[in-house]
């Protein structure tokens, strides 16, 4: 005879213990830069350097390409929709949760849809936080290449983008329905946008990389 039995759910909670990260203690700029990993959540305590107009983007979606700086360094922060208007240059906010990304291996930040921005009044410690007017002035200027031939394509990737959020999918694309990991919104594959991103090595004029 076959005996079977049955697992008691309480004798393995583990399973369904739901794991949390604490992002709620403000992360400075340096710590972030240095020790942070591309989706971390995190929360900032920084005062506005720069914020440049809003560029609207697939699905309709505005975003602003600012910077932020504290007393240990300065970083960019995309700034969407709705808290595009929760800002302004010169003062000093709150920000949490925002998440950390990695962009041309280069890190900054990005709101999500839970960021709630808070105006912090007492602005003393954040008074001496300057950034030279040169740098402000390299920040809002986008740089246009002309080049003269493709050296090396190092990656093709066909992206599909959230019908909400328009961020990356990172679920099987194979399947008919798709959940987004970060606004968490359900939709068909088919209803999704397609976006191919290539990473490649291009030559000067002067035959270097």
């Amino acid at each position: 005879m076959t005996k079977v039995s049955f697992a008691n759910q309480q004798e393995y909670s583990f399973q369904y213990h739901e794991q949390t990260n604490d992002s709620s203690q403000p992360t400075t700029i340096k710590d972030i830069i240095s020790s942070c990993s591309q989706w971390d959540y995190v929360t900032l305590y920084v005062k506005a350097i720069l914020i440049n107009d809003p560029n609207v983007v697939s699905s309709n979606l505005r975003v602003a390409q600012s910077y932020f700086a504290d007393n240990t360094g300065t970083i960019q922060v995309d700034v969407w929709e709705d808290n595009i208007t929760n800002v302004d240059v010169g003062k000093v906010y709150k920000m949490t949760p925002v998440q950390v990304r990695v962009w041309d291996n280069t890190k900054k930040l990005s709101t999500i849809l839970s960021t709630v921005v808070t105006h912090i009044p007492d602005e003393q410690c954040f008074k001496e936080v300057q950034v030279p007017r040169k740098n402000i002035e390299s920040m809002s200027h986008a740089t246009v290449l002309v080049v003269p031939k493709i050296h090396i394509i190092n990656q093709v990737e066909n992206l599909t983008q959230c019908v909400k959020c328009s961020r990356k999918i990172l679920q099987e694309t194979a399947k008919k329905i798709v959940k987004c990991d970060r606004c968490s919104s359900a939709m068909r594959i088919s209803h999704c946008k397609r976006q191919l991103c290539i990473k490649l090595v291009v030559l000067s004029l002067e035959k270097k990389r």
